[in-house]
């Protein structure tokens, strides 16, 4: 009896354990069912505490996990609940999802071992195996089991929406179209049928009918989040914004976290200009990524993926590039991610970044429009024609017709030279569809062809359909600054930051801009401040070195562009702008290396070839510069090349053949009557230099009747009878230049000289001043005016107008304005004119006249040993210089030593120029003769 006791207390003990399981498990159930997960949750943990290998609590508890994003534990829980004899019908779709979330794709493959999958199931497994192979990229394995399942089930929903899917992700449009067509035959409900067809539109551009389909998936099933936004996105393409953001609200009225409904919805509301609104969404998306950790947003895909496009967004290039990089290494084809992390290198000028990210996925980009398009243009950017015109051939049929390939089409035949079939090109498809992609690509080519005025009318139209389009005010900017309208582009840009406050290209091109109207500080803090956002950013660097240059830091300029150059060998905008300093700079050899490496990256591109001739020509290279003129010559097609020649075989002296190639350009023209103009204008100029007065005067009769009141004409009827010396009537013509453009400078200059000559002196004088009441930032009228006090000695009238130069440090002649200014004061303040003189040498050390200004001034305060120096180094450079021989002569008489001062002296008197300090020098030359013979 005692032992029968024994064995039911022992019984009793596991049924207690039991009972309670399945108490926990009913508890976790009914919470489970009322959305209570966290108290399921707890319920279930009891119960396999008590019950480990309980089974529904298993499921249950592998349910709840895959629900809240633990994919590898929701699977090892399944998995384990089949060892403890869980019937894998039951759970097929659940351990597949996890298998599936978590990685193990081989795992999925393997459920058929697992148990005997009913017939239903066994259809769906090899659905199941088809995803797996498709996420392993093992194209034919998917196909095989996606047509098991078909021959099984031809006509079952499931299989022929898997079937569609499988051929719209590998382009294969006909028979998508064909297991569709058939889909909505059989089932013309069936919302996701509608959604394929949808897609297979998109997929084929035809954007209207994507549109009915959509709408007819949305009809069907209105809370499907792939159909609402799919369909959200197709109606912000067709800039039907209120829809989308109808759609979105709905997303997010069911979801109110879905980080990308609230993505989408942040940037409809900036393309609605709702600037403020869209900012506060990304504040709020920001806000919630920033309490998790990056390893939270490492681990997991769809976190990092909307941190990566959120940053983008805010203008936070540098740490979207980081988390898009990190997602793309386990999403790599995700096209979206790669066009955006392309578009901030291409925003940074990391063309070369952009090209091999590219490169390396050729099967992908050649299916998909807009990254093919974005390695189009990186290859125009680096003058890779060839390669260029390649891809666009090499592209679907159907992509051919898209508007985004016909401008990228026409901007390629622009870069071939080909402006006019560029033009007609664009002309033909606007004529079919005026397309705002392609008229903005007309604008910018009628830009290129200096036909600004009709790219100006493209913008103003279409400025009239939306006038808070960032995209037309961008185009008028573009165009304003084309035109050196900078304060116009200026407020343009401005326009666009109320819409866009951080807009990344605006920001730019507003430091551009002041930089332009030499408002270099505040387009240096932008600058600073885009280089924080984005420190790789070439462009950026490279207008920052432009702003050092002109600020006079031109050390720091060439250090900025160096150590750019170290990163990116071939960044062409960056190797042109340090070339152009060096040559601003006379440093020739440096700039014919850096010409080497340009015509290797650009074989034979005109412009380095023009360019080396004249560093050549600075090399007094003649030979060498003429060898680069002939394959110029070879090269020239255009009546702009023709025109470019003439003006480098000018500077070569090459007169006659520079004729010849204006008389080429003129015949070789297209019609532009602006360009025409020009030529003549230089045919004139160069028969004035060859003296054939007679044919001047032909041409100019010829064009005075066609512009009689154009100022170049009237400045070259000046030179016409400037260069015959007829100084009277050249006067008048050049006051008439003035009066048409009253910033000319050229006729400016000339009066200038004539006022020299003393000519109409006091005329220049009134003329000058009234300029300056006027445009009293006009520098170099100011300059000429101060230089013509000067030169007349009239001392005190120049010093003001020297001193308001003295403070524009962007000005070219700083060193010479600075030395005047020093030449003026050491009559009255020998202290300052000192501190304007050493100024004027740091600027321009290798200046003989500048560094003996400075010694002279050093020597009247006494310091002769210091100024002695100084003069030997002004002497070494222009030992002819009469002024600074008496300088030297004068310091070596106060060191006493005066044989050497009179042989000094000497020199400088046998030198027959003009110079203000002759009696002086004749006069210490007496003394010195004197003292000399008595001892």
């Amino acid at each position: 009896m005692r032992y029968t006791v024994l064995i039911l207390s022992m019984m009793v003990i596991p049924f207690s354990y039991a009972s309670n399981a399945s108490y926990d498990y009913e508890k976790a159930h009914i919470a489970f069912n009322a959305s209570e997960i966290e108290a399921a949750y707890i319920h279930l943990k009891n119960a396999l505490k008590n019950t480990p290998d309980d089974l529904p609590s298993q499921l249950l508890m592998a349910k709840i996990l895959l629900q809240q994003h633990h994919y590898t534990d929701s699977a090892s829980l399944y998995q384990e609940a089949l060892s403890n004899g869980a019937d894998i019908n039951l759970i097929l779709n659940e351990l597949a999802n996890a298998l599936m979330l978590s990685k193990q794709y081989q795992q999925v493959v393997a459920l058929n071992d697992l148990g005997k999958l009913n017939y239903n199931n066994h259809l769906q497994w090899l659905l199941l195996a088809a995803n797996a192979y498709s996420a392993l990229d093992e194209i034919e394995k998917t196909n095989l089991y996606l047509q098991q399942a078909y021959v099984i089930a031809p006509d079952n929903i499931r299989v022929l929406q898997s079937l569609s899917t499988h051929f719209l992700a590998q382009k294969k449009h006909l028979q998508a179209n064909e297991k569709i067509t058939h889909l909505l035959s059989l089932f013309p409900e069936d919302a996701k049928g509608w959604y394929l067809q949808g897609q297979l539109h998109i997929a084929k551009f035809e954007y209207k009918q994507a549109l009915v389909a959509l709408e007819k998936a949305y009809q069907l099933a209105p809370l499907d989040p792939f159909i609402q936004r799919t369909l959200a996105n197709v109606y912000t393409g067709e800039n039907r914004i209120n829809d989308a953001l109808s759609i979105i609200n709905l997303v997010l009225k069911n979801s109110p976290e879905d980080p990308f409904a609230l993505l989408l919805k942040s940037r409809l509301l900036s393309n609605n200009h709702q600037e403020a609104e869209s900012r506060l969404i990304l504040d709020d998306i920001s806000n919630r990524l920033s309490l998790l950790s990056d390893e939270d947003k490492q681990s997991n895909q769809s976190l990092l993926y909307v941190a990566s496009v959120s940053a983008y967004v805010k203008g936070d290039f540098e740490l979207a590039q980081t988390q898009l990089q990190a997602y793309l290494k386990d999403n790599s084809d995700d096209l979206f991610a790669i066009n955006l992390l392309v578009s901030i290198y291409i925003s940074q000028g990391q063309w070369s970044k952009a090209q091999t990210t590219l490169e390396n996925k050729p099967a992908l980009i050649k299916n998909d429009l807009k990254l093919s398009l974005q390695l189009v243009e990186i290859y125009l950017k680096k003058n890779k024609l060839f390669k260029a015109e390649q891809m666009l051939n090499n592209l679907p049929v159907h992509f051919q017709k898209t508007a985004d390939y016909l401008s990228a089409e026409a901007l390629l035949l622009t870069r071939l030279n080909q402006s006019t079939s560029a033009l007609a090109l664009l002309d033909s498809a606007l004529d079919l569809d005026a397309h705002p992609k392609l008229l903005i690509t007309k604008a910018l080519i009628l830009k290129e062809n200096n036909n600004i005025a009709a790219a100006m009318l493209i913008a103003d139209n279409l400025l009239i359909t939306d006038v808070n389009n960032s995209d037309y005010l961008k185009l008028k900017s573009t165009l304003l600054l084309a035109e050196n309208k900078w304060l116009e582009a200026l407020t343009i840009i401005e326009q666009i930051l109320v819409i866009k406050p951080n807009d990344y290209t605006s920001l730019f091109n507003k430091a551009s801009a002041l930089a332009l109207v030499n408002q270099l500080a505040p387009a240096l803090t932008i600058c600073h401040d885009l280089l924080a956002r984005t420190p790789n950013a070439s462009q950026v660097l490279i207008l920052q070195a432009k702003i050092n240059r002109d600020l006079r830091e031109v050390d720091h300029a060439i250090a900025t562009l160096v150590e750019l150059l170290q990163k990116e060998q071939s960044n062409i905008s960056a190797l042109e702008t340090l070339l152009y300093i060096y040559i601003s700079q006379q440093k020739n050899i440096a700039a014919m290396s850096l010409l080497d490496q340009l015509t290797k990256l650009s074989f034979l591109n005109p412009k380095y070839v023009r360019l080396k001739a004249q560093v050549y020509l600075a090399l007094k290279d003649q030979d060498n510069s003429n060898k680069q003129i002939d394959i110029l010559s070879s090269l020239a097609k255009s009546s702009q090349d023709f025109y470019a020649l003439a003006e480098l075989q000018a500077k070569a002296n090459m007169l006659v053949a520079s004729k010849l190639s204006l008389e080429q350009a003129i015949s070789t023209l297209e019609g532009n009557s602006t360009d025409k103009l020009n030529i003549e204008f230089a045919l004139v100029n160069i028969n004035l230099i060859l003296q054939d007065y007679a044919v001047s005067n032909k041409l100019l009769n010829s064009i005075e009747q066609q512009h009689p009141k154009n100022s170049l004409t009237a400045l070259l009827r000046g030179h016409y009878y400037y260069a015959q010396q007829q100084f009277l009537p050249a006067q008048a013509y050049y006051f008439k230049t003035l009066i048409l453009d009253k910033k000319n400078t050229q006729a400016l200059i000339k009066l200038y000289q004539l006022a020299q000559l003393n000519i109409k002196n006091d005329e220049f004088i009134q003329l000058v001043t009234a300029l300056l009441e006027d445009f009293p930032d006009y520098h170099l009228a100011r300059n000429l005016l101060a230089d013509h006090y000067l030169n007349n000695v009239n001392l005190l009238a120049a010093k003001p107008h020297y001193e308001i130069l003295a403070s524009v440090k962007s000005l070219e002649n700083q060193a010479a304005i600075l030395n005047n200014l020093a030449s003026i004061l050491q009559f009255e303040d020998l202290e300052s004119a000192r501190f304007y003189a050493k100024q004027a040498v740091e600027i321009n050390s290798t200046s003989a006249a500048f560094s003996d200004t400075y010694a002279w001034i050093i020597a009247q305060q006494g310091d002769y040993d210091l100024a002695l120096n100084l003069l030997r180094n002004a002497y070494a450079m222009d030992s002819n210089n009469p002024s600074i021989t008496y300088h030297l002569a004068f310091t070596l008489t106060k060191l006493e030593r005066n044989k050497e001062a009179l042989t000094v002296l000497r020199k400088s008197l046998d030198n027959t120029s003009i110079f203000s300090e002759r009696v002086q020098a004749e006069k210490l030359f007496q003394r010195l003769t004197q003292a000399t013979s008595q001892s």
